[in-house]
């Protein structure tokens, strides 16, 4: 194809469609990463986090309501959450694609951040801004959002919150440092 931008959608039988503007340079490599997602049957959400080449390590993190009144924690090192949220896929070698399924939703704030384990001990840092990071939000009833990392310093960006209760997806987009993730999101 020329020179240019594109709007493509990729399609497959049990995925979700994925849609979004590719540019077509040949002073790049040509390679364009599309992730297609299984599709949702019967769970609440799929949020999807790729990146470019560095930093090598982001991590998915989501927290949210506990029907006891706590809060619950899902990234790399607590992969399942009961039946309300897993960490699907984790990536550590860059690109990502990292992927985290909400089960079920139940009233409270859901919270979910990237964290830029590769720099987690760098203040200051603009690794995360500069790694081209996007998070897709996919939910069962066929809304989709896309997030791009903001151009400024930190180690976590809070991307977004949902409602349990409602399920509306509110951007937060605020960047952050944070050394331990363990502590992301909480």
């Amino acid at each position: 194809v020329p020179e240019g931008f594109y709007y493509v959608e990729v399609t497959a039988p049990g995925y979700i469609a994925w849609h979004g503007w590719v540019n077509a340079d040949p002073n790049t490599s040509g390679d364009i990463q599309i992730v297609l997602s299984p599709e949702l049957d019967g769970q609440v959400a799929r949020i999807v986090l790729q990146w470019g080449l560095n930093p090598r390590d982001l991590d998915s993190h989501l927290t949210g309501p506990t029907p006891s009144g706590g809060r619950f924690h899902v990234f790399y090192s607590h992969t399942i959450e009961n039946e309300a949220a897993e960490l699907d896929v984790d990536d550590t070698s860059s690109y990502g694609p990292e992927t985290i399924t909400i089960h079920r939703l139940i009233p409270g704030v859901y919270r979910y951040a990237v964290h830029d384990y590769t720099n987690r001990n760098a203040n200051p840092s603009t690794g995360l801004a500069q790694s081209g990071a996007s998070v897709k939000v996919f939910l069962n009833d066929g809304r989709e959002q896309t997030f791009n990392v903001p151009n400024a310093p930190g180690t976590v960006w809070t991307v977004f919150e949902i409602d349990g209760a409602t399920g509306t997806v509110t951007a937060v987009n605020a960047m952050s440092y944070q050394s331990q993730p363990a502590n992301v999101g909480m």
